[in-house]
């Protein structure tokens, strides 16, 4: 349990499980599910990414949506999703039976948090028979907790300091006068809004993109003028300038396609639909080692395979194999990269998911891709 000075039932319910210490059944365990992408997209679908965000913020869905992008690789937040999928509960103790002894600043990966660190531990607990509900008062104290550590973390970030008010006023009167010269030579060409998204390592985004509910892999980079929205890219993708990508879906089949009459997002200003009658966007999965020249348009709902290569200007309105070389408006398949069994094997070697020390190997045998293969046969 987290600690708290607040007084609990001996035992409760709650439904995000904690790594300190731990135990679970195997019925359970079997439905733990190692895919963060599936995890993500179940999670998106079911609109429950709030939920595994309860205690504020993006605590969690961060560390889910970097086991996407590769920044992390840990099991603890794939085994929260996977309970929250099921709509499972945790049993925890009113006051912890176990304190991990790296909480106190001595462990590696904890930084200078000592938030953590239970002062107090319990020696027993009284098992009775309780309703299997979450307990509201629990909730409150770990809300607060996650609250309290963000604040503790901004403050860190603070650099206080005192000045005289005749300094202020001197320094405000000298701003006054700078302002409308830096406004003029305010320079945007640098730009990069990133809403609700996530980069792995190595990662570069070019100036005037946009990105919006975008997770992007290790390694992968996004040329100038790009909009990205609710889109996955995987890891060592190379993606030209342009790309528009997850711009909405317009139903054709009622009287009117403009928004005012089925979304209450006021696009133009105003609505008259007092609910979203449909899903506006739909996400979209690019694979690893994705190859998409200039001017691309990719439509919500497409998912393009590992190893493809899109052709510039072409507008991607339906799904793309792996390792298929597609182009033109309408898109189309012209060819595959390799035959079908050197694609298997190299989708069965998931060489994007290597370590960095690994990544030399893929260098050294770059274009000698039969040996490669042999070197990972087994």
């Amino acid at each position: 349990m987290y600690p708290h000075k607040n007084i609990l039932p001996e035992t409760f319910f709650f439904n995000v499980p904690l790594c300190w210490g731990w135990a679970t059944w195997k019925e359970s365990w079997q439905e733990f599910n190692n895919d963060p992408l599936y995890l993500w997209q179940t999670l998106q679908e079911g609109d429950l990414l709030n939920q595994l965000d309860k205690f504020g913020g993006d605590y969690l869905s961060s560390q889910l949506a970097h086991n996407i992008s590769g920044k992390l690789d840990t099991w603890f937040i794939k085994w929260h999703a996977s309970v929250l999928l099921k709509k499972g509960f945790t049993l925890f103790p009113s006051v912890s039976l176990v304190d991990n002894i790296g909480f106190d600043n001595s462990g590696v990966h904890n930084g200078k948090l000592i938030q953590f660190k239970n002062e107090e531990l319990a020696s027993k607990i009284i098992i009775e028979e309780i309703d299997i509900i979450e307990n509201n008062e629990a909730k409150k104290i770990v809300t607060t907790f996650y609250k309290n550590l963000r604040n503790v973390s901004l403050k860190r970030k603070s650099t206080r300091f005192s000045v005289k008010k005749s300094v202020i006023y001197n320094l405000r009167k000298v701003l006054l006068k700078l302002i409308p010269e830096l406004k003029k030579q305010k320079n945007t060409s640098n730009i990069v809004s990133k809403k609700n998204s996530y980069l792995g390592f190595n990662c570069k985004v070019y100036a005037k993109s946009r990105l919006n509910n975008t997770i992007i892999g290790n390694y992968s980079y996004i040329a100038e003028n790009s909009t990205i929205n609710n889109t996955i890219i995987g890891k060592f993708c190379s993606i030209g300038p342009n790309l528009i990508c997850g711009w909405g879906i317009h139903p054709t089949k009622g009287i009117s396609t403009s928004p005012m009459f089925y979304s209450n997002l006021k696009q133009n200003g105003m609505s008259l639909s007092p609910e979203n009658k449909i899903k506006e966007h739909l996400p979209i999965i690019i694979g690893n080692d994705v190859f998409i020249g200039a001017n691309v348009t990719i439509l919500d709902g497409v998912t393009i395979g590992d190893g493809a290569v899109i052709g510039a200007g072409a507008v991607v309105s339906k799904n793309i194999p792996p390792y298929a070389i597609a182009v033109g408006c309408p898109i189309n398949i012209i060819n595959y990269r390799f035959e079908k069994e050197i694609i298997d094997k190299l989708i069965k070697i998931q060489w994007w998911d290597f370590n960095i020390d690994k990544l030399k190997i893929v260098e050294e045998y770059l274009f000698n891709i039969d040996d490669f293969i042999e070197l990972y046969r087994n």
